[in-house]
Formats: structure tokens, C-alpha cells, sequence
């Protein structure tokens, strides 16, 4: 902006000469000095811009097991650095390097490409790009929602949770459904840090720049990790036992965990579907998934698939009239499950037997602090049958589920409620023995514990007689081998790459809602065609479409943003109901993320963990005298954002309220659980849309069943169980620095440098002359 100025000479010295115009150097110089620097794309030829300190970048971490460790991280705590050269490299340089691969080229097979011969000895780390090559040159970032024709790697195992994996004694069943899988996932990468970097341009730069350096090195960009994740060899149980060498026990590690959410139609301490005493036929579905890079778990087609299609089946069984059912039904949200099936496996052997040895209540909730159990309403539970559903959102066949069976009497209503917009077709899988195999799911928990598998003979075989007599199936949309490209426990099993079908998913909540209503019906005399006219008739075949406004608001939450205002609302009131029943306010969990992230996490107070509350302290065990409910004592729990929102989603489903009495018409509001203590038709909550409903869902602890936390210790310390039984992984992830992270930086010539500085210098003395001309000026006109 021009402006107008006057002069004011009057205001001057006489003794001071007129104002020199400044040199065109020293203009120069200022604007240099004073001029912010606006740097337009990604890179490192600005001046002044010397290095991404801070690189948007998502790690490959370690994990240990029983057995040793799976995952990346640096050989010490010092750091590692080298310039970026493209993996195509043939020969490693003479310095060190860092290796950088476009996404869908990072498998098992092009790793060990880089990590063995010559090049390996001087390998600073890996960095994976947002980026897709074509036989051109040219590139793009990942982030279209279509392949374009080429493969989209899995790094799970081919036979998933089965043979050569941690948890190949829990799967009874072996059978290499992920045809495409590189076990990739369980490669130990010791020494070598890997990262993935999301954004698009920054990918774009940094490939670029890496296929410069093969044949220009200078100017070199170069990039340096710092990822300490403990040493080589390392197990779950030395680093949860770690003393430090004072003796002091310091563990350097968590175990994985979190909480699964369940409930079934019959209200606690009430009588939501008839009665008390009926068995319970169970839908199931994992809610967690994984990748490479944790916290690039989007899991749309291997967990938010099956956990829409649950949540709406449970809306549809909801506004049902359940009076006429033989049996309640029960859903299952499991946690943990890519991770030695967590979450069902503890759900189902506590079913099949818990011992309290310390119970606890607080605001009528029956609980237990040793070992620590929020509720002990799955003591009330006896299954009868299990459906598990599983990667619903991606069919093989068009407008095809299939159906991986256990019994007769299950597969043939399954197969019966199959109609022409959505068939059900029996799967071809045929194991080595001649018999059906199961996908790993929740149904294989309950096979695993029922005695027909590796923990009575431990070797891994199935034993047919016993899996005749598991009524069970899962639901799937592929047949004999998941659907191709679907990215099976990858970075990319996203929404916004892969085409998730929602029609499918609809189709398949209404069918497990009839499924349910079905086996429930029977009375034992397994007439499965009156039992499916009986769903058929009670569940209409429009009673949801994917157009419905809860449809599309929910798919937007579990695909695209699960910072969404409707997970929002259920956290927030789950928060406020623990603060109440607690006294304790928890504070809010972290967010679900955009894209959802389906990581399990690790399990401490803060991540899951339900704790004692006893006189001020807490405890992950307690088996003391101390414990007063008067005073407040109590047990403390923060789920995650995914468990408390199905927790509330259920409660509001299933536990409808109005006028105090189920089925009436007037509605009770409320803004917290205090705001239903007046109702004692059953123990009454307040729910996520702001209505006072019966509790119906409750939290269940996801974690290996080989450990348990310390008794009469602060959370955090765990020890190996009495009875545990050898055949877990045990997955925990260790403790990190604060100062992780990986930079991206130009690296300065010897001439740069030595230039720089005579720079440096030769300024330097120029200024020290101004100032001393200044000063003998100034003494000559007696001003100094």
C-alpha cells in the first residue's frame, strides 16, 4: 500500500547528513531476512527449508509374542539415516540408504528383495509412499477408490490364524483362505524401521526424489528414523517381567486388549423377551482389524462390514414382539479378535465357567474386582447356537452370501431365508479331511473351547465328532477363498479404495435378524421350514433399504468418519453414565479417527483396562478388606470410542422404555442415567438419544488368557496366570520413547558449506566496519 508522506525536517538534527538510499546488496539482504519464505508443494529446493522435521508418517512397530517378535523398529536406540534411493536399486551405495517403495509394490516378496545381498548392509530403513506406478514412470497417489487393475497385496498369512501363525493352536481348522496373504504381518524386521506415509504429494516428492538420487546423488535427500522398539529376541513374558538392575520390576511393555460389548433381549435384572433361564442364540462379529501400520487399521471390509450388519440387525430385532421365542438372542461384538480371538475367547470360557473370587456392586451393578469383571451378567448366559458374520461388504458372487456351516439344522434355515435380490448358497470349502472348514471368526472360539480342537490334543487337528455337535455357521461374502483385492488386514481395506457394497450389508442384517428369530423359534424339533416362515412373516423384506437415514448416517460413522456426530453423542453420554455410576470422570476416549482406525490398542487404565477403585487407589486386582460401596468405591472403566458407541447403540435397540413399561407409548427423556432411577421394571440407563432405556448391553474384557493383572497392584503389571495352557500368542507392544519419528532432510555439500561460511564471514566484518564508520562519524559531529 502506497501511502502519502510529509516530511518533517523540522523534527531533524541539522547536525544529522540527509538519508542515504540503501544499496541494492543490502535491500537484497533485508527482504531475505524479513520475507517469510511461502513454499508451494512438497520439497526441499526452497531456501531456507532444510528438512521435513516433522514427516505425517505412520510406523511399522514391534509387537512380541510367546515365542519372539513380530514387526520393525531400529537395531539400538541410536538413530538410523541414509539418502532415499528407490527400491529397484541393484547394488546398495557405499554410505548408507534408505529404500522407498510404492505402496502397492511393498509385499513380503519385494521386503526381502531389499533386505538380503549386499544392499542390506548399509539399509537405514524403509519408507512406504501413498504413490502408484505404472510401467511408465508415472504416478499417482492411492487414494482412488479403484485398484485400477492392479493387485492390492495382503499381508496376513494365507492361512489366517492358522498354520505358521501365533495363533495357529487356537484355529482347530487350518485352511488357506487368503490366497493372496505373504504373512507379511508376522515378518520379524528387527533393525530395519519402516514407515508409511499417507499423503499424496509428499509420497509424489519423495519417490521422485529417489529415483533422481540412482543416477544423481547430489544434491542428496536423505531421511533418518528414530525408532527404538527394544532388542533383538525379545518375548512377552521377559519384557511384562522386566526388573531393572536395582530389582525393581519395571515392565516394558503392555498386552493388547480392549473390551467386547454383548447384550441379549432379556434386560438386566429384568425380563425384556419372557423370561428368565432361556438359552441364548448368539450373533457374532469381530470388531477389530490390523495392517502393517497400526494406526492405518481401517478395516472396512474385515471389521465395519460385520459390525453395520450386526448393529442393524439388532435394530430390526429390537422393534420386535419377542413373547412367542423359545430362546433370547444375544449379540457379540468381539475385541482383539486378529489377535488370538481376544475378545470371544475370554466371552466364551467365562461363560463356560468364572470363578469370582471378590464380587462388588455399585448402583445395583453385580460385579467382580478379583479378577476384575465390570458386570457378571454373562453368567447368566448358555448358548445355544452361533452365527458369526464376516467380510459382508465385498461379495464374490453378485447379490450371493454364503454360509460355512456346522450343523444341518442351522445351514438349512439359512439357506431357506435366501431370496432373489440376496441368495444364500451353501460354501464349496472342503478341507484336507473331507469336512467343511470355518472361517476365522468368533464361532471359532466357540469350537476351540467346546473340546474339538489343539487345547485337548495339542496338535491342531479337528476332531469330528465334536464339531457335529456345535450348532453354528458364518455368514460371509465369499465362498471357498476371500474375494481378491479386497486387502485383507491392510492399510488398504478402506472405503475410499476398495467398493464396499451396502446393499449387501443391508441385506445381510436383515437375514441375520431373521436367522436369529428362527433359531430362536425352535423348540428342539428343528423344523426349519416353519421356523423360516415364522422370521419371514414377523421381519418384512423392506423393514430397512440402504437408503434409510440410519443406514447411510451409519455407514458414514463405521467407513468414512468415525468422528461423526452420532458416535459423538453415545461417547458422550457413555462418559457422563460412568461418571455417575462411578463418581469418577474418565475423561473422553480417543477419537475413532477419519477413516475409522479398527486397531485393537493396548490395554492399560486408560485403553480399556477396568480397574478396582478402593479408597482412593486402584488396583487391577483386589482381593483386600477395604472395599466400601458407601465411600464410593467401585470398578473404573474407559472403553474405546467403537465400544462405547455399540454399548449405547445396543441399549437403545434393545431396551426400549416408555412410561416405565416396555411397549407403552410415552417415551422417559433423560440427559443421564440418574435421570432413570425412578424406573424399577429393570435396571434403566440413559442412552446415546437422550431416552431412558434397560440395560441390555454390558463389557466384556478382551485379553489373552494366558495373563492376568497383578493382584493388589496398581494397573499396568501383569504375570503369566497358573493355568495357562501354553497355546496363546500373548501379543503385547512395548513401551516407546517420546522422541520417535522420522525427518526427511537436504543434505549440505562440503562446498555449500565452506561457501556458507565465507558468506558468513565477509558479512560479518562488513557489518563490524559499518558500525565502527558509524561510530567515528557520529564522534566528528560530537553525538557520541
Amino acid at each position: 500500500i502506497q501511502q502519502k508522506i510529509t516530511p518533517q525536517t523540522s523534527n531533524m538534527s541539522p547536525f544529522l547528513p540527509a538519508p542515504r538510499p540503501l544499496s541494492p546488496a543490502l535491500l537484497l539482504l533485508l527482504l531475505l531476512l524479513t520475507t517469510s519464505t511461502v513454499i508451494t508443494g512438497q520439497t526441499l529446493n526452497e531456501p531456507f527449508q532444510s528438512e521435513f522435521n516433522d514427516l505425517t508418517h505412520i510406523p511399522c512397530v514391534s509387537l512380541y509374542t510367546r515365542n519372539g517378535r513380530v514387526g520393525c523398529g531400529t537395531s539400538t536406540r541410536s538413530t538410523q539415516s541414509g539418502r532415499l534411493l528407490h527400491y529397484s536399486a541393484t547394488t546398495g551405495p557405499a554410505d548408507s540408504y534408505v529404500s522407498v517403495i510404492p505402496g502397492l509394490e511393498f509385499t513380503a516378496e519385494t521386503l526381502e528383495a531389499v533386505l538380503t545381498g549386499d544392499k542390506y548392509t548399509t539399509l537405514a530403513g524403509v519408507l512406504v509412499v501413498n504413490v502408484t506406478t505404472t510401467d511408465d514412470g508415472s504416478s499417482g497417489d492411492d487414494s482412488s477408490s479403484s485398484s485400477g487393475g492392479v493387485t492390492i497385496p495382503s499381508p496376513a498369512a494365507a492361512y489366517p490364524r492358522g498354520e505358521d501363525t501365533p495363533e495357529s493352536q487356537l484355529t482347530p481348522v487350518s485352511y488357506p483362505w487368503n490366497g493372496a496373504g505373504d504373512s507379511l504381518l508376522y515378518k520379524d524386521v528387527h533393525g530395519t524401521p519402516i514407515v508409511w506415509i499417507p499423503d499424496g504429494e509428499m509420497s509424489r516428492y519423495i519417490l521422485s526424489e529417489s529415483r533422481r538420487q540412482l543416477s544423481q546423488p547430489d544434491p542428496a535427500i536423505s531421511a533418518q528414523f528414530n525408532y527404538y522398539m527394544g532388542p533383538q529376541g525379545e518375548t512377552s513374558q521377559r519384557c511384562l517381567e522386566w526388573k531393572d538392575q536395582d530389582e525393581v520390576w519395571r515392565p516394558k511393555c503392555l498386552p493388547l486388549g480392549g473390551n467386547s460389548v454383548w447384550a441379549t433381549t432379556r434386560a438386566a435384572n429384568g425380563d425384556g423377551d419372557g423370561g428368565d433361564g432361556k438359552e441364548v442364540v448368539m450373533l457374532g462379529t469381530g470388531i477389530d482389524a490390523t495392517s502393517m501400520f497400526h494406526d492405518a487399521s481401517t478395516g472396512a471390509n474385515t471389521a465395519a462390514s460385520g459390525i453395520m450388519s450386526l448393529l442393524l440387525a439388532a435394530q430390526i430385532v429390537g422393534e420386535l414382539a419377542l413373547d412367542g421365542l423359545s430362546k433370547s438372542i444375544g449379540f457379540g461384538f468381539f475385541q482383539g479378535e486378529n489377535y488370538g480371538y481376544l475378545g470371544s475367547r475370554r466371552f466364551l470360557k467365562d461363560i463356560a465357567g468364572f470363578e469370582c473370587l471378590v464380587s462388588a456392586s455399585r448402583r445395583n451393578i453385580t460385579g467382580c474386582i478379583y479378577p476384575v469383571r465390570p458386570s457378571l451378567e454373562f453368567q447368566n448366559v448358555a448358548i445355544d447356537s452361533f452365527v458369526a458374520v464376516d467380510q459382508i461388504g465385498v461379495l464374490a458372487t453378485d447379490k450371493t452370501a454364503y454360509v460355512h456351516a456346522t450343523d444341518d439344522f442351522v445351514s438349512n434355515v439359512m439357506l431357506a431365508l435366501g431370496e432373489d435380490d440376496f441368495a444364500v448358497a451353501k460354501s464349496s470349502a472342503e478341507g484336507e479331511d473331507g469336512n467343511t472348514p470355518i472361517p476365522p471368526s468368533p464361532l471359532t472360539s466357540l469350537m476351540s473351547i467346546s473340546g474339538n480342537n489343539n487345547e485337548d490334543n495339542g496338535n491342531g487337528n479337528n476332531d469330528d465328532d465334536n464339531n457335529n455337535n456345535i450348532a453354528g455357521a458364518v455368514l460371509t461374502g465369499y465362498d471357498n477363498a476371500f474375494v481378491s483385492n479386497t486387502a485383507y488386514l491392510s492399510h488398504y481395506d478402506r472405503a475410499s479404495y476398495i467398493s464396499i457394497n451396502i446393499d449387501a450389508i443391508v441385506s445381510s442384517a436383515i437375514l441375520l435378524a431373521r436367522t436369529a428369530v428362527a433359531l430362536a423359534y425352535d423348540n428342539g424339533d428343528e423344523d426349519y421350514e416353519t421356523a423360516v416362515n415364522y422370521a419371514t412373516n414377523l421381519i418384512a423384506d423392506n423393514v430397512i433399504t440402504s437408503s434409510t437415514e440410519i443406514v447411510t448416517t451409519l455407514y458414514n460413522c463405521l467407513f468414512e468418519d468415525g468422528n461423526c456426530q452420532l458416535i459423538t453423542n453415545y461417547t458422550n453420554m457413555e462418559r457422563a453414565n460412568n461418571y455417575k455410576t462411578t463418581g469418577v470422570d474418565m475423561g473422553s476416549p480417543a477419537a475413532l479417527g477419519n477413516p475409522p482406525n479398527y486397531y485393537v490398542s493396548i490395554f492399560d487404565i486408560w485403553n480399556g483396562l477396568p480397574v478396582a477403585q478402593v479408597n482412593g487407589r486402584t488396583y487391577g486386582a483386589y482381593n483386600g478388606t477395604d472395599f466400601d460401596e458407601k465411600r464410593g468405591d467401585g470398578i473404573l472403566i474407559k472403553p474405546a470410542a467403537l465400544e462405547m458407541f455399540i454399548l449405547g447403540w445396543l441399549n437403545d435397540a434393545l431396551g426400549k422404555i416408555q412410561n416405565g413399561n416396555n411397549n407403552a407409548d410415552t417415551s422417559i427423556s433423560c440427559q443421564s442415567t440418574v435421570d432413570c432411577d425412578a424406573i424399577t421394571s429393570c435396571r434403566a440407563v440413559c442412552a446415546g438419544q437422550g431416552q431412558c432405556v434397560c440395560s441390555h448391553a454390558n463389557y466384556h474384557v478382551a485379553f489373552d488368557e494366558a495373563i492376568e493383572p497383578k493382584l493388589n497392584y496398581t494397573p499396568g503389571y501383569y504375570q503369566i496366570s497358573e493355568d495357562d495352557a501354553g497355546i496363546t500368542p500373548i501379543y503385547t507392544e512395548p513401551y516407546w520413547s517420546q522422541y520417535v519419528g522420522v525427518k526427511v532432510y537436504r543434505v549440505a555439500n562440503s562446498s555449500v558449506g565452506i561457501g556458507a561460511l565465507v558468506v558468513g564471514i565477509m558479512f560479518s566484518a562488513a557489518c563490524v566496519s559499518s558500525v565502527l564508520a558509524v561510530k567515528r562519524k557520529l564522534k566528528l559531529e560530537k553525538l557520541y
